[in-house]
């Protein structure tokens, strides 16, 4: 599955990249989270990070 993700986001099909990140982004939000027990300051670590 994973891999044929990663074939459809080589093409540029967009849906395709947020399905694959979705997952990711979810498990940065709780390490954020359960690290600084701020649900503003965990999105903000990942809004910062995912800018770089």
């Amino acid at each position: 599955m994973e891999k044929e993700l990663i074939k459809r986001v080589r093409t540029g099909d967009d849906s395709a990249f947020a399905e694959l990140v979705h997952p990711l982004i979810e498990k940065g939000y709780r390490a954020s989270y359960s690290i600084l027990h701020s649900k503003e300051k965990a999105e903000e670590v990942l809004q910062t990070h995912h800018s770089s």
